[in-house]
């Protein structure tokens, strides 16, 4: 099997439809972790990254390296039998962090035995390795400056759709750090929701354009659902992956259009015409107004 040259990242908002990004680089053999919840997120990168301390200050860049380094080395060459004592310490006080905080879906008991002792993973399945955690975007610029041969792909659909998502956990979580929102998690509305939504799809655009095209891809979510084979394409293209023809018919059979427009079932929401304006300019026409 070729070797691909790349690391690939996937994020975007919760719901943004991450998941079918994740599922297709499974199908295209990158691998993207051995300890995944049902949504596909990497929950190694759960465990490290999205810490309660961190919600409202980006961390310090010593605190931030050692998670990407333990990150990276776990992915892909293992951990077991190649730690340290001092680093093994420092990974179950994040653990505790983790577990008292109660925010991070999925992880469990085993998640940090199971990132202390991963192995090397199998070259002879897969191309290379990747991650997908919708949380990624917030460290974008770090990891982009510690891995220069990054492949970030940005996924985005609807802000009016995603306003109206149950997943609200990014707005409750980041929302201070990400767009200076005083949140309280018990008043959380739709309003609110999109105004986030711009927010971090704003920064993340701008550090995409700062990153270029070679580094940074937007995904709209909306448009691969109508257009399935040209958004493929793209994607293949800036993952450089074209060159191994894949087959995108069972790429186009994972695609599942949930829940587009439902904004239309709540005419009393609210939206003001400079939100409806800033949703168009991040790619969505389709407005209703």
């Amino acid at each position: 099997m070729i070797p691909y040259p790349h690391i690939i990242a996937v994020g975007g908002l919760g719901g943004s439809g991450t998941r079918v990004i994740a599922r297709m680089l499974q199908m295209l053999d990158i691998y993207v972790g051995s300890s995944l919840n049902s949504k596909l997120d990497n929950l190694w990168f759960t465990l490290l990254f999205k810490r309660q301390s961190w919600f409202r200050a980006m961390p310090e860049p010593d605190e931030f390296f050692f998670a990407l380094g333990m990150f990276r080395r776990a992915m892909e060459d293992g951990l077991a039998g190649n730690l340290p004592t001092s680093a093994e310490e420092r990974l179950r006080t994040i653990k505790v962090e983790a577990v008292r905080a109660g925010t991070s879906l999925g992880l469990t008991a085993t998640t940090l035995e199971e990132f202390l002792h991963s192995r090397r993973y199998d070259r002879q399945r897969y191309h290379g390795w990747g991650w997908k955690e919708p949380n990624t975007h917030v460290f974008l610029p770090q990891i982009a400056a510690a891995i220069p041969n990054l492949k970030y792909v940005h996924v985005i659909r609807n802000g009016l759709d995603m306003a109206f998502s149950s997943n609200q956990q990014q707005l409750a979580n980041w929302g201070a750090l990400i767009g200076r929102f005083d949140v309280d998690r018990s008043r959380l509305t739709p309003k609110m929701a999109l105004d986030f939504w711009i927010a971090a799809n704003r920064r993340a655009t701008d550090i995409g354009n700062v990153l270029g095209p070679d580094m940074f891809h937007l995904l709209n979510y909306d448009r691969l659902c109508a257009n399935p084979d040209e958004e493929i394409r793209g994607l293949l293209r800036f993952l450089r992956l074209d060159g191994h023809n894949p087959d995108p018919a069972p790429l186009k059979e994972i695609i599942a259009p949930v829940s587009l427009g439902r904004f239309r079932n709540h005419p009393d929401h609210g939206f003001t015409p400079d939100q409806f304006e800033a949703v168009r300019e991040l790619g969505f026409t389709d407005t209703g107004s």
